[in-house]
């Protein structure tokens, strides 16, 4: 799937045919799982690497933006569930807070 949008290219290739990656490939390779990790879709990825500062601060804003609301979604359906589940075996399951 990187292939296709180009976010990773091989330095070279060896006699076999093998990929071969040089140390700024590796640096790519681990800012692109960071990014991965964070939750960025391959193509903002690819977006954050082709830009300068100041763009990739704004797709990195906007995940944050996506985040909150998110989480904000969420709380707003555990507080759903803790109420109708307030009679029943659910009690016993803890909530998860932002220490969690």
């Amino acid at each position: 799937m990187k292939k296709k949008i180009g976010l990773l290219k091989p330095s070279a290739r060896s006699d076999s045919n093998y990929r071969l990656y040089s140390s700024k490939d590796v640096q790519r390779i681990e800012k692109i799982a960071s990014y991965r990790e964070a939750g960025l879709s391959l193509e903002s990825i690819a977006d954050i690497l082709d830009s300068n500062e100041s763009e990739s601060a704004t797709v990195l804003e906007e995940r944050l933006i996506n985040l909150n609301k998110e989480i904000s979604q969420l709380r707003q359906q555990q507080r759903v569930v803790e109420m109708l589940g307030h009679n029943s075996l659910i009690r016993t399951a803890k909530t998860m807070n932002k220490e969690q």
